[in-house]
C-alpha cells in the first residue's frame, strides 16, 4: 500500500472518465521491478478529465503531495495524448508556478516525437522518449536517491517483454466493470507498429488499420461489429431483443452474423442508424433470416421500445403504438412491404 503523502503521482487527462490509461498503469506495474519496492510503495496513479478546469486538477495533485519538505523531492509523471495537450500544457505551467521545485516528468505518443518546438517540454523538467516502463522507474530512483540525471530528454529503454510487468492487476473493479481494458490507450505508437506490424489511419485518432497478424478487411469487419454491439447492446434499448438474436452455441457468431448482414442492409453505415432504423433492421432479421415468429418478435421488440423512452414510430410497431408520428426511416419502400407481407403471415 502506498504512503499517507506519495512522493510520485503519475497522472493523465483523459478524454472522458470511461477512459483509463493503460500506458500509466504499465508504469506503476513496473515500478517494483525496476525501480524498487519503495518507489511502488510511494506511487499513486491519479486521472482526470480533459472537462475539469486545470485550477482544480492542480490544486488536487498539490493537495496529495502535500507541503514540500526540506530535501525531499516530489514527482509528478504525465501522460500527454493528442487530445490533451494544450490543458496538459496549462497544468504543467500552473504547477511550476505554484511549486517551482515539483520535478515533472512528461511521456507518451505526443511528446515522443518532434519534441524540440513544444512549449510543455520546454516547462518540464524531463522527457522520457517512447517507451518508459523502465525509464520512468529508474529516472524516479535517480531524482529521489541519485545521482541526479544529467539530460533532460531521455531515450526510453525498450525492454522484451520477458521483462515487463502487466498492467491489468492495476486495474480496480469498476475499472474493468466500466470495460476500460479494451480502451487501450496509452503505450506508445513505435512498440505496436515495430512489433506487430501495425499501420494506422494517417489522421487522428489515428486508428489502427491493419496488423501483421490480421488484415486490413478482418479488422475492418470486427470495428464494424464493435460499433453495432454499442448501439444494440451497450445502449441498454434492446434488453429482451438481445437475447433473440445471441442464440446458441455461440453468441459471438450470432452477432458477427448480424452485423455482417446489418452491413449490407444498412447501405455500410455504422452511423446515422436511429434506434427506430434499428429497430426496423432487427425485426427484419429477426423474422426474416433466423424464421422466428413475427408475432413473438414483434412484442418483444415493441416492449423494448417502450421501455426506452423513445417517441417515434417505428415501421415494425406501427399499429402498436397510438398517436405517433411517423419517424424518418431509410428511403427503402422494400422493408415496408415485406414488413406488411409478414404481419399477414
Amino acid at each position: 500500500m502506498p504512503l499517507t503523502t506519495p512522493a510520485i503521482i503519475l497522472c493523465t487527462l483523459n478524454a472522458k472518465y470511461i477512459h483509463a490509461s493503460l500506458g500509466l498503469r504499465y508504469l506503476l506495474a513496473n515500478m517494483t521491478r525496476h525501480g524498487g519496492a519503495d518507489l511502488r510503495s510511494r506511487t499513486v496513479l491519479r486521472e482526470f478529465t480533459i472537462a475539469r478546469p486545470v485550477q482544480e486538477i492542480a490544486e488536487a495533485l498539490l493537495a496529495e503531495l502535500g507541503e514540500p519538505v526540506a530535501g525531499a523531492t516530489q514527482i509528478i509523471g504525465l501522460g500527454v495524448y493528442i487530445w490533451n495537450t494544450g490543458p496538459s500544457t496549462e497544468l504543467v505551467r500552473l504547477l511550476k508556478a505554484l511549486r517551482p521545485s515539483l520535478k515533472i516528468v512528461l511521456g507518451g505518443p505526443e511528446v515522443s516525437y518532434e519534441w524540440e518546438d513544444q512549449e510543455i517540454v520546454r516547462l518540464a523538467d524531463h522527457l522520457i522518449t517512447g517507451w518508459g516502463d523502465v525509464s520512468f522507474p529508474k529516472l524516479c530512483r535517480a531524482l529521489l536517491h541519485g545521482p541526479q540525471p544529467l539530460m533532460k530528454v531521455i531515450p526510453g529503454e525498450q525492454a522484451g517483454l520477458d521483462e515487463i510487468n502487466l498492467p491489468y492487476a492495476e486495474y480496480s473493479a469498476d475499472e474493468i466493470q466500466l470495460g476500460v481494458l479494451k480502451r487501450l490507450r496509452g503505450t506508445p505508437i513505435a512498440r505496436h507498429s515495430d512489433k506487430y506490424g501495425m499501420i494506422y489511419d494517417a489522421q487522428a485518432p489515428y486508428t489502427v488499420q491493419q496488423t501483421a497478424a490480421v488484415d486490413a478487411a478482418t479488422l475492418q469487419r470486427f470495428t464494424r461489429l464493435a460499433r453495432y454491439w454499442d448501439l444494440l447492446a451497450n445502449s441498454g434499448r434492446f434488453k429482451q431483443s438481445l437475447p433473440l438474436l445471441l442464440v446458441s452455441p455461440s453468441p459471438f457468431a450470432a452477432f458477427l452474423a448480424f452485423s455482417d448482414w446489418l452491413w449490407v442492409a444498412s447501405q455500410q453505415k455504422t452511423s446515422g442508424l436511429t434506434p427506430e432504423i434499428l429497430l426496423d433492421h432487427l425485426f427484419e432479421y429477426l423474422t426474416k433470416l433466423c424464421g422466428m415468429a413475427t408475432e413473438t418478435v414483434r412484442q418483444t421488440l415493441f416492449e423494448d421500445y417502450q421501455a426506452s423512452g423513445a417517441r417515434a414510430n417505428p415501421i415494425c410497431l406501427r399499429g402498436l403504438l397510438k398517436n405517433r408520428e411517423q419517424a424518418p426511416t431509410r428511403s427503402s419502400g422494400n422493408l415496408a412491404s415485406r414488413q406488411r407481407r409478414h404481419s399477414k403471415a
